[in-house]
């Protein structure tokens, strides 16, 4: 028991170190981007002297970047192209300057800011468009619009007088075609590591609870847990192995199934998704195929362990075994389908151009926190069924 608990608590710490470094910006901020309107129109060649103006309400407290979509006129121009941030008082809170050679014509353009600009969320605050020398038919222009784009066509949107887009002050009917996106600061992030202290020390006091009941042979929960997982390890392996081959008893495929079942299913649903309903998803495929694997896990774990109790009623009416053996050998058996079904998504990765990042060395955390809610729910309805 000392030795277990031992491995716990350092398995522990390397995670809690693990996770923080994987985690990194997204622990302690959290990232949004507003959406932008449909474009429409064009504004006009923004040349040197003419100037536009978007307001807009901050939505965090701090602003990464804008995105404008703009047009070169399928032309290369040698012009620059200036975007500028103003607060309520008029004065510059940071400016990026681009040249127009580097533009995509109709695309949506990305100004990044040297540092992250501190906002006030709820605060008015304006983007000024300009550019220090273009002239006539050497300068771009930026989209503007009024309505917003939906899986099946278009919605109006009303504006505001006073967020309207401006060219040299006169009022346009519309907003400029344009996203920001900015971060927030998270609670989590900042006190992680009291909280991982926190829960380092009742781990490591509960550790210290069951070696002194060992010693003093007192009997809890978590020791004959223990203590029955290791006395009928054998009959879980055999009810795992027998769950597992009847699975596939009389099937043609056999474990193969496993493999293509989830693919067939993101290939019905993809085509759906990408036709009638249109995703923006990134990497839509993968992150389809990856909902499909664990919700299917779920869905085949907590059937079995419906049935786990009353399917075994002859050998539990013959032998004692503790009762959850039954909807956790269940679990275990489709987890083991899981772990099959994890495999198809390394080609679809590398299909969909996928980015390995080291978050998916924090994959196995998931798939125990996916199998242990459903081994809670497996208790739940295993119970329910008896009655």
């Amino acid at each position: 028991m000392r030795k277990g608990c031992l491995i716990v608590l350092v398995l522990y710490v390397i995670f809690a170190f693990l996770f923080y470094w994987i985690a990194g910006d997204q622990l302690r901020f959290q990232e949004m981007e507003t959406d932008s309107v449909h474009a429409e129109e064009l504004v006009g060649e923004t040349v040197q002297g003419m100037e536009i103006r978007q307001p807009f309400i901050a939505k965090s407290e701090e602003l990464l970047s804008v995105s404008v979509k703009l047009s070169t006129y399928a032309r290369e121009n040698t012009s620059f192209f200036q975007v500028h941030v103003l607060d309520e008082t008029g004065r510059a809170l940071a400016q990026v300057e681009v040249s127009a050679l580097a533009l995509e014509d109709n695309g949506l353009q990305e100004f990044a800011f040297d540092q992250p600009i501190p906002v006030t969320p709820g605060g008015r605050y304006e983007l000024i468009l300009t550019s220090p020398d273009a002239t006539p038919g050497n300068a771009v222009t930026a989209w503007y619009g009024s309505t917003v784009a939906l899986a099946r066509g278009e919605a109006a949107l009303e504006i505001e007088e006073e967020n309207r887009l401006s060219v040299d002050g006169e009022k346009l009917s519309g907003m400029l075609c344009y996203s920001l996106h900015g971060r927030s600061a998270l609670w989590l992030g900042e006190v992680y590591w009291q909280l991982a202290a926190a829960f380092g020390l009742l781990l490591a006091g509960y550790a210290a609870y069951l070696i002194h009941a060992v010693r003093k042979q007192k009997n809890t929960l978590v020791l004959r847990m223990v203590s029955a997982f290791q006395r009928y390890g054998y009959l879980m392996r055999q009810l795992i192995a027998r769950d597992f081959k009847t699975k596939y008893k009389r099937s043609i495929l056999g474990v193969c199934w496993s493999l293509l079942n989830p693919l067939l299913t993101m290939l019905v649903q993809y085509i759906v998704f990408s036709t009638l309903f249109k995703s923006d998803i990134p990497k839509f495929p993968l992150y389809l195929l990856i909902g499909i694997v664990c919700f299917n896990f779920f869905s085949e774990s907590t059937s079995m362990a419906l049935q786990s109790i009353v399917g075994n009623t002859a050998l539990i009416t013959k032998v004692y075994v503790p009762k959850y053996i039954y909807p956790v050998s269940r679990v275990f058996s489709s987890t083991i389908n899981l772990l099959l079904s994890l495999i198809p998504l390394l080609p679809v990765m590398l299909l969909t151009q996928a980015p390995l990042r080291p978050a998916i060395i924090l994959l196995p955390f998931g798939l125990i926190c996916l199998i242990a809610f459903s081994i809670g729910i497996g208790f739940i309805l295993a119970t329910l069924m008896v009655f």
